[in-house]
């Protein structure tokens, strides 16, 4: 759906000649305009607030939560590819396809090899990276951060679980997965 910029332009035809020129006529035309304009423009920031590409903060974290998964603490950009692959696995029926795009995405790997396990098993070697990583504060024994020189607290990447759990959920049950870095 496009959106109208200007109503006016588009009911300018609709006003009959006669009465176009009376003030208190177009009046009520321009003043439906105006409404016309704001609704719309309200109903276009509200779809752009719940849509995965452009929704931030809390918007994203409905969005998460409707396909059930939480944001754990990342970031819009790491949590919208999450959810995008989330979508995916829930509509999936285990393909292999969707297994490799998965570790494509999680791991950034660029080559990807799916190997059959038989009889219940898949082996998924790949060359990425060790998966997504989640930034956390360093706590020390006291309950306090560990301070940089600029009093900023220290920041630590930890493995994400997010990788292997979604991993998981693709494969049907009692099919084990065994992860290998090329």
């Amino acid at each position: 759906m496009d959106k109208i910029d200007d109503y006016s332009k588009t009911t300018e035809h609709l006003i009959p000649s006669r009465l176009s020129g009376k003030v208190g006529f177009s009046g009520i035309f321009h003043a439906g305009d105006i409404q016309a304009n704001d609704t719309e423009s309200g109903i276009y920031d509200v779809s752009e607030k719940v849509w995965i590409d452009t929704a931030e903060g809390y918007s994203l974290d409905l969005v998460g939560q409707t396909v059930g998964l939480e944001r754990s603490g990342r970031d819009d950009e790491t949590y919208r590819m999450l959810i995008k692959l989330k979508i995916k696995i829930n509509i999936g029926a285990g393909e292999p396809e969707l297994l490799i795009e998965a570790v494509k995405t999680l791991y950034t790997a660029s080559t990807v090899h799916y190997i059959a396990d038989y009889p219940a098993g898949v082996i998924v070697e790949h060359n990425g990276n060790i998966g997504l990583f989640l930034l956390v504060e360093m706590e020390l024994d006291d309950g306090g951060l560990l301070m940089l020189d600029d009093g900023e607290p220290l920041n630590i990447r930890e493995p994400d679980l997010a990788s292997s759990y979604l991993l998981d959920k693709i494969l049907p049950a009692g099919v084990s997965l065994e992860i290998i870095k090329l």
